[in-house]
Order: structure tokens, then C-alpha cells, then sequence
């Protein structure tokens, strides 16, 4: 915990037993929203922790992953119930994104996975070339319910710019 600031972190390394590995850190506030995860180059798949302290991530905030180059593997949660607008936008390496319980998300917010949609390169980033055809796959148990479904159906959930192949 901050001290005298409600912000929760944890840094996990992508191999649990090699300090060296590459490391995500995650910052929770205590309204449950992941505010940070800053990822090191090298590390592309980020295996999201329910918890943080006390703090349950329920909410990844517009904050939360924007313009990371690094990522293309992001596993969701059961936890989360709200994806807020552009929290993936600018992820432009992310491929995949795994929702362990799709049902319980309630929300994702406009652009929350324009991935193309690039305002910063990450320092180290070696791929600032946008895709000529993005794509961007999820996965989860299915129901034509649940709201990442619907997100990955509507054709205005683009992830992609203007200038590129729709």
C-alpha cells in the first residue's frame, strides 16, 4: 500500500522464480479499478491478478494498459465487471484476449480495444509499424449474452483506423 493514499500495488515477474524474468506491475485503487499496469519489454502475456491487497480489480480504468506495445496476451479476470473507454487502446501488439468468466462483465467502454489507435510508442518498443489487417481475437466461454461477445460483434467496435483494412 501507498503510504496515505488508498492505491494498492503488486509486481509480479513473468517466471515466479527468476527476479531477472520481466515484471508487470499492477496499481488498484480502493474502488477496486486497476489504475496501472505497466509492463517490461519481453514480457507479452499478462495473466491478470483478482486481487491486490484488499482490492478486488472489478474495474480496468481508461488508464490501465493504454498505449503498451508490449502486450499481445492479456488474460481478464473473473473479477472484472467493467472495462472503461480506451483501456487497450494503443495496444497495438495485442492479439488475444482472454476472459476466464466473459458473463460477468457488464460494460466495455467506447474504444476500450482500439488497439490501433496510437498516441505514444512504449521506450524499447521495436514494432511501430501498425498492422495493414489487425486482429484481435477473444476468448472465453460463450454466451450471445455476455457483453464481450456483443463487443466483438458490433460492427462499430472497430479496433482498427480509419486507413486501415475494416
Amino acid at each position: 500500500k501507498y503510504l496515505n493514499q488508498d492505491i494498492y500495488e503488486i509486481i509480479l515477474h513473468e517466471a515466479e522464480d527468476d527476479l531477472t524474468s520481466p515484471k508487470a506491475t499492477y496499481r488498484v485503487n480502493s474502488l477496486n479499478q486497476l489504475i496501472l499496469c505497466e509492463i517490461e519489454n519481453g514480457m507479452e502475456v499478462v495473466d491478470m491478478p483478482q486481487t491486490i491487497g484488499p482490492a478486488k480489480i472489478q474495474t480496468i480504468s481508461s488508464t490501465g494498459f493504454q498505449n503498451n506495445c508490449f502486450v499481445r496476451k492479456v488474460y481478464v479476470p473473473s473479477s472484472v465487471v467493467e472495462i472503461a473507454p480506451g483501456a487497450f487502446q494503443g495496444c497495438h501488439n495485442l492479439k488475444d484476449v482472454i476472459f476466464y468468466e466473459p458473463v460477468n462483465v457488464k460494460t466495455i467502454g467506447e474504444n476500450a480495444f482500439a488497439t490501433q489507435v496510437v498516441a505514444v510508442h512504449n521506450k524499447g518498443c521495436s514494432n511501430t509499424t501498425l498492422a495493414e489487417q489487425p486482429v484481435l481475437t477473444f476468448t472465453g466461454p460463450i454466451s450471445y449474452n455476455s457483453v464481450p461477445f456483443q463487443y466483438a460483434m458490433d460492427p462499430n467496435s472497430n479496433i482498427n483506423t480509419g486507413s486501415q483494412y475494416k
